[in-house]
C-alpha cells in the first residue's frame, strides 16, 4: 500500500488501510538517518540525546493536551 509506505504515522495505527487511533501519551520522539533498534528493543529510562545520526528530537514534556512541540536537535 502506498500510503502506508511512504508516511510516517504518529498516533495512529496504520493497519491495512484502517487508521486506529492509539489511546495513550507518546514521549521521546526521535528520528534518525539510521537503524537504531536492529534486536530486541529495551525502552530508555532517560531521555533521547541527539547525536549526528538524529534528524528530529521532541521530548513531549509540556503540559497534557499542549499542541507546542520543540525540535531539540542541534544544526
Amino acid at each position: 500500500d502506498y500510503l502506508a509506505s511512504t508516511c510516517i504515522f504518529f498516533g495512529d495505527d496504520y493497519v491495512g488501510g484502517n487508521g486506529l487511533p492509539i489511546k495513550g501519551y507518546t514521549d521521546e520522539i526521535r528520528i534518525s538517518n539510521i537503524a537504531r533498534y536492529t534486536g530486541n528493543y529495551t525502552p530508555a529510562t532517560q531521555p533521547f540525546v541527539s547525536d549526528n545520526n538524529t534528524l528530529l528530537l521532541v521530548h513531549c514534556d509540556g503540559t497534557s493536551g499542549s499542541t507546542v512541540f520543540t525540535d531539540t536537535v542541534s544544526i
